[in-house]
């Protein structure tokens, strides 16, 4: 970190020094005429003399194949599935049907993901196992993100910082 604020003071110090003369030597009076210079003239002498591109390759890498983000950027619960092949979620009983993994899901540890748009994606092993949303009148839900957009609201502040 030390490093980085020692190069950007070396660059204002920069700026500070040789831009200022630079200005001073082409007569340069107003911001018009500055701005002019530094978009046709210095901005890409100081590139040329101060940039270092070589050895520099791009960290972008793109979003693998089969990835889906709304699996990433979710809240995550765990839940034992009921011997009647339920789970309660948020005060809402969900059935979860026989699927080609398996016909019961009984005594089964699930998870279960809630997207922001209320959608539930439910997983054992990894598979995606069932789909379903959150029902439009949950009480139990309408609460809790009350809760969470009134925290979200405040302003915290350490003591003694």
């Amino acid at each position: 970190m030390s490093q980085a604020k020692g190069r950007v003071g070396r660059l204002f110090g920069t700026f500070q020094n040789r831009l200022i003369k630079e200005m001073r030597l082409r007569k340069i009076k107003d911001y018009e005429e500055a701005n002019r210079f530094l978009e046709k003239e210095y901005i890409a002498y100081h590139n040329k003399k101060f940039a270092h591109l070589e050895g520099i390759e791009s960290v972008y890498k793109p979003l693998p194949e089969g990835i889906n983000l709304d699996f990433i950027f979710c809240k995550k619960y765990t839940r034992k599935v009921n011997f009647d092949n339920t789970i309660k979620f948020e005060g809402q009983i969900i059935q979860l049907p026989p699927t080609q993994y398996r016909l019961s899901f009984a005594k089964c540890i699930v998870e279960v993901c809630l997207l922001e748009d209320e959608r539930i994606y439910i997983f054992y092993q990894g598979k995606l196992i069932h789909t379903t949303k959150l029902s439009k009148n949950n009480k139990i839900y309408k609460s809790k993100k009350r809760i969470e957009k009134f925290l979200n609201q405040r302003e915290y502040h350490l003591c003694g910082v």
